[in-house]
């Protein structure tokens, strides 16, 4: 491969700087609590230890603002009575900025709600503290997250604590239009074990009428589809380097089947960013978002049976389905005033977010958390089948958690540029790679450089 001679590496990084603060990508940390009422029995003082608090105030960097935290506040006080929260809400794409701000400005925020795009960089220029003397992840809380902790490491340190994740992404589906084609439902092929992409590009071409303003499938990430091979664009290997992989064969299976369901063959994806209200007047057979539309635009076709969900839909090649994941990493600013307090925050909010079904109902806090999720669930229409669909997503599909948003810029300009351009045009995806390849290998030259003090090896021009 023949390398330009380009500045490197300030343009590179004016560039990442620039994705970064205009290109929202969903980011694979950081769920976001669902707002509702909760009683306060007595909290679980045999899980959670003991933690004298002198000063009873935190304050908390996040994308959402106290409202979204109404059930988590009821827990984590039941647990430490007293502790109360100042929430500093600022949006996704600024939190790092906003993280750094705070702490060179002598402000640190006590308790920090990370992005996996945040590390290591975070850890290395000293924006949070190691938690390793502060928080025990030998404990329960934590056994089921040695994947999500190890993320969050940096110099043989742990630096945040973290949820076991979940899934971030659903397929809905509108059964009226699979009805109208004459269509087993995803439901129905999921439960033959034959919800496949080849089943789901079956179903979206039989629903597809461009000339009626009809889609079969709206949703324009192509990131979705790479995960569900199991793989990312990059891995890391044991030292933390890392491992291109965009022209391992599933990825290039996967970028391929979406440039299908572009103009590049199929036409089936909606042009709408958002076609969510599409899919409410009936224009999108199909989308891919999150389950929390089922409390908010999608609530009343829930109710009324128009709207369902199921997973993502598996990659043929594999026996498992796998999808985008998301986590909670939870970190402690640098220069916080209050770290026992933010140990207090850490612990009890991810002891409620990993819990098992075992700890929840035996927990009288955790069991009247589930039981009011789940009443809220009923009076929002779900039935049996939902909560069995819900029950199989939980625990039968596997988070991939997205690790090239390590290397700042990387998967937006994969996704924005790259598949983007197949999206729109049609063009093959190796064709694209092979225009871009130098930038994408430079996002990974200056990780190295930045981050693990490795300068790339010049490749000569000619």
């Amino acid at each position: 491969m023949v390398r330009s001679s380009r500045s490197f590496p300030s343009f590179v990084m004016i560039l990442i700087l620039a994705l970064l603060l205009m290109l929202p990508l969903a980011g694979c940390a950081q769920a976001t609590p669902t707002p509702e009422a909760t009683p306060t029995p007595e909290p679980p003082e045999s899980v959670l230890p003991p933690i004298e608090l002198t000063d009873k105030k935190i304050t908390v960097l996040s994308q959402s603002d106290a409202d979204a935290f109404v059930t988590l506040v009821a827990f984590v006080q039941s647990a430490y009575p007293g502790l109360e929260m100042d929430y500093v809400a600022v949006s996704w794409s600024d939190l790092g900025t906003k993280l750094a701000t705070l702490v060179l400005g002598g402000s640190a925020p006590d308790v920090y709600y990370a992005r996996t795009r945040d590390f290591p960089l975070i850890a290395k220029e000293q924006l949070i503290i190691p938690l390793d003397d502060k928080i025990d992840f030998g404990s329960t809380i934590f056994k089921d997250c040695s994947v999500t902790l190890a993320d969050c490491q940096y110099d043989g340190k742990q630096y945040a604590a973290t949820s076991k994740g979940n899934i971030g992404h659903i397929i809905w589906y509108n059964n009226k239009l699979f009805q109208e084609a004459g269509l087993k439902t995803p439901r129905e092929l999921l439960a033959e074990d034959n919800w496949t992409w080849d089943t789901f590009l079956e179903a979206a071409i039989a629903i597809n009428d461009t000339d009626n303003g009809i889609y079969g499938y709206g949703g324009l990430r192509a990131l979705d589809w790479w995960l569900s091979t199991g793989k990312d664009i990059l891995a890391f290997d044991a030292d933390g380097a890392p491992i291109n992989q965009m022209r391992d064969p599933d990825i290039m299976n996967a970028m391929e089947f979406w440039r299908e369901l572009s103009v590049g063959k199929h036409n089936v994806i909606s042009p709408e960013l958002t076609p969510v209200e599409q899919f409410r007047q009936g224009k999108v057979g199909m989308i891919l978002d999150g389950a929390w539309l089922a409390s908010s635009q999608l609530e009343e076709m829930v109710g009324n049976g128009e709207a369902d969900f199921a997973p993502m839909p598996r990659y043929p090649s594999v026996d498992k389905h796998y999808s985008w994941g998301v986590y909670t990493a939870l970190a402690i600013g640098n220069g916080a005033k209050n770290p026992d307090g933010a140990r207090a925050y850490i612990l009890a909010s991810l002891y409620s977010a990993n819990a098992t079904a075992e700890e929840r109902d035996s927990d009288p806090i955790l069991k009247a958390q589930a039981a009011k999720v789940r009443e809220e669930q009923v009076a929002r229409g779900y039935d049996d089948a939902d909560f069995a669909a819900q029950d199989f997503i939980s625990t039968q599909v596997i988070p991939s958690f997205c690790p090239s948003e390590k290397v700042a810029g990387i998967t937006d300009y994969m996704e924005w540029v790259v598949c983007k351009t197949m999206r729109d045009q049609g063009s093959s995806y190796l064709t694209n790679l092979e225009i871009q390849e130098d930038w994408l290998v430079d996002f990974i030259d200056v990780y190295n450089a930045e981050v693990r003090g490795v300068k790339p090896t010049a490749t000569p021009a000619g």
